[in-house]
């Protein structure tokens, strides 16, 4: 029987980044950390926290905050942030 090509609740997904070709930076190796020195934008999900993307990308709520210049850990569906290279 072929794979059912919907997806559950619960499945892992690993999706590779795209190539520099296809002009998209809104995505993260698998291992979910930034693959170069150079910026990311995220766009937040639904679903998604402040503190769920910091440690996607492997960096503190604090530096996200700063690099978004946001005043609090609230983020909305749709928003953009900003992610640079975990040092």
């Amino acid at each position: 029987m072929p794979a059912s090509p919907s997806l559950r609740l619960g499945q892992v997904l690993r999706v590779a980044a795209p190539t520099a070709a296809a002009g998209s930076s809104e995505a993260s190796p698998a291992d979910g950390t930034v693959a170069s020195a150079a910026p990311v934008n995220h766009t937040v999900v639904a679903g998604e926290s402040m503190y769920g993307i910091a440690r996607r990308y492997g960096v503190s709520i604090k530096q996200v905050m700063e690099w978004n210049n946001k005043a609090d850990t609230n983020v909305k569906l749709g928003e953009v942030l900003v992610i640079k290279a975990a040092k």
